[in-house]
């Protein structure tokens, strides 16, 4: 008899520790879920064949797309680079140059073109190979996406895609304002960045193009004049 009228309560007991289990369980999955949901969305993707900029022959151009937004600005740049003796890079602005406190254009903005040097091209190539091999980390408000197109003969011969939340576009100025740069940043002295090719192209812009590029801490502002896009380092 007393073992009957204690087995009730056993029986609830295991239910409720059943019911906790349970309940520990589905928590534990909503933390996991979570986390994947708030993990950095630093990634890279490639398919086909890639061109290094350092070596792109006259048959040769790559295409890149870059999209960026963030709290302090929202990009939609295109930059095309042509081999050859002497490479090439032209700038447009997708979604149009703008004042600060006007509206942007909806119409395409050509920048410029500018020559390459062999250290500008290793720079971009240190940059490409930088995004081939994501960390992880975010420590930016700032959401770039990154389209790289590489054509052989006006053939696409393959396509990489990078999305990036990390630091590099920082510590590049840093590395070029300061003179300074993290030791584990991954810049490399001749890395260049894809604002920095920007305003570059705009400085030298023969034309009245205003544009305003907000790289790293700074807001940079190039009024450019009619100038040379031959010859620059």
């Amino acid at each position: 008899m007393h073992d009957s009228k204690r087995s009730p309560l056993k029986h609830s007991l295991t239910l409720f520790s059943g019911l906790f289990s349970v309940i520990v369980l589905a928590v534990l999955v909503l933390a996991v879920s979570l986390s994947l949901v708030d993990a950095p969305v630093t990634r890279a993707s490639a398919e086909g064949s890639v061109l290094p900029v350092v070596a792109l022959s006259p048959t040769e151009r790559i295409v890149v797309d870059y999209d960026s937004t963030g709290c302090r600005n929202g990009r939609n740049w295109t930059f095309e680079l042509s081999g050859g003796g002497e490479r090439q890079l032209t700038v447009s602005d997708a979604g149009g140059s703008y004042e600060p406190g006007t509206a942007p254009s909806d119409r395409p903005s050509p920048i410029g073109t500018i020559s390459l040097s062999s250290t500008d091209c290793k720079g971009i190539d240190d940059l490409l190979r930088h995004y081939r091999h994501p960390d992880g980390t975010s420590g930016s408000t700032t959401s770039i996406r990154i389209r790289v197109s590489y054509f052989r003969d006006g053939e696409k011969i393959g396509s990489e895609e990078f999305i990036d939340q990390g630091l590099i576009e920082h510590w590049i100025w840093h590395r070029d304002q300061r003179g300074t740069v993290s030791a584990d940043s991954g810049v490399t002295p001749e890395m260049l960045s894809f604002p920095a090719l920007f305003l570059r192209a705009a400085r030298q812009h023969a034309g009245a193009l205003r544009a305003t590029v907000t790289v790293g801490e700074q807001t940079q502002t190039a009024r450019t004049v009619p100038a040379q896009t031959k010859g620059v380092k």
